[in-house]
């Protein structure tokens, strides 16, 4: 699948190249080999002498400010559901509103503007809806139809909305104090 980016955008363009995965060829001696060599230790503790105090201190800060970030965003999705009417639950997905017998099954993510973390998010988005949509929804909620949505923090890469729209997911993400593409 080819988008061409009329811009010329060259970020947009970088964005969309890395996440295109890199194959190589194999054989059936050496497919799968990963960890099969003599001596890996795939769970190797680091010494203390390689902890880096303030390099954990700042992974746990990145991982609560995108929590915090990611509970907000579903918090404001909920509201544009629940002022037009909607029942919400929660657990394990991150909203369902359903209106009359419509279902709108929300997963909401956080980017941190990198390629990798974009491409393991997607994947994620779309796991999580297609499970949640086949064995958390709990048949007295009355939901007939579902409407899957993957909702981020800003727009992902125009490849990995056609992608996941392919799969039957709406793609939505926040701009400015806006959510692009919802639909109510």
């Amino acid at each position: 699948m080819t988008i061409v980016d009329s811009s010329g955008d060259e970020d947009a363009q970088q964005v969309r190249t890395e996440t295109r995965m890199k194959s190589r060829r194999v054989s059936s001696g050496n497919i799968a080999s990963a960890g099969t060599e003599d001596g890996f230790d795939e769970v190797a503790i680091p010494s203390r002498d390689d902890l880096d105090p303030e390099a954990m201190a700042q992974a746990i800060r990145t991982r609560k400010k995108r929590l915090q970030v990611h509970n907000e965003i579903a918090r404001e999705v909920a509201t544009l559901y629940e002022n037009k009417g909607a029942s919400l639950y929660e657990h394990p997905f991150d909203c369902l509103a359903v209106v009359k017998n419509c279902g709108y099954l929300v997963e909401v993510k956080t980017l941190d503007g990198t390629s990798p973390d974009e491409v393991k998010q997607v994947r994620g988005s779309l796991a999580q809806l297609l499970y949640y949509e086949s064995f958390a929804l709990n048949p007295d909620w009355g939901v007939g139809s579902v409407t899957k949505i993957a909702c981020f923090e800003s727009k992902p890469n125009d490849e990995h909305v056609v992608w996941l729209n392919s799969f039957g997911v709406q793609v939505i993400w926040k701009q400015d104090e806006m959510f692009v593409n919802l639909s109510l």
